[in-house]
This record gives structure tokens, C-alpha cells and sequence, in this order.
């Protein structure tokens, strides 16, 4: 059994295919691969500050106390000092 390619009946090569259809497609891709690329930015961000803080805690340049006051404080400075006005 042979199989018998007719090239001239592909739309591809002829040249019919939809053009809003191939840019549509490129506009997903195009969206698609910006929106993987921005959310794998943010998560090696958020994993690379975890790491830091962690290193910075094993070579004793930070203290867990000076985290927890630091931290805290950015927290709640906005609610103490709202209360004054």
C-alpha cells in the first residue's frame, strides 16, 4: 500500500489559509508567552528574597528579632499614625 502525498491540494502551501486566523494565533502566542514570562519573573522573585533573608539569617548579618520589628512595623506604622490625624 502506498500512500500518496498531493502537495497541491494542501491549503497551506497554496497560500489559502485565513490571515485573521494566522495573526489571531500570533497574538495568542505572543500573549501567552509575555504572561509566562512575567509570572516566572515574579515567582523566582518571590523564591530569590526567601532565600536571601534565609542566607542572611545563616551568616548571622540579620537577626530574626530585627525581621520581625522591621516587618511588623511597615505593617502597622500606616494604622498607628492614621489614628493621629
Amino acid at each position: 500500500m502506498t500512500l500518496i502525498l498531493d502537495i497541491h491540494s494542501n491549503r497551506h502551501l497554496r497560500g489559502d489559509i485565513n490571515n485573521s486566523m494566522t495573526t489571531e494565533l500570533v497574538l495568542i502566542h505572543i500573549g501567552y508567552v509575555i504572561a509566562l514570562v512575567y509570572f516566572v519573573y515574579r515567582s523566582g522573585a518571590k523564591q530569590g528574597r526567601k532565600e536571601i533573608i534565609a542566607d542572611f539569617l545563616d551568616r548571622g548579618l540579620v537577626k530574626e528579632d530585627d525581621l520581625h520589628r522591621e516587618y511588623l512595623w511597615d505593617r502597622v506604622k500606616d494604622d498607628v499614625f492614621k489614628d493621629q490625624d
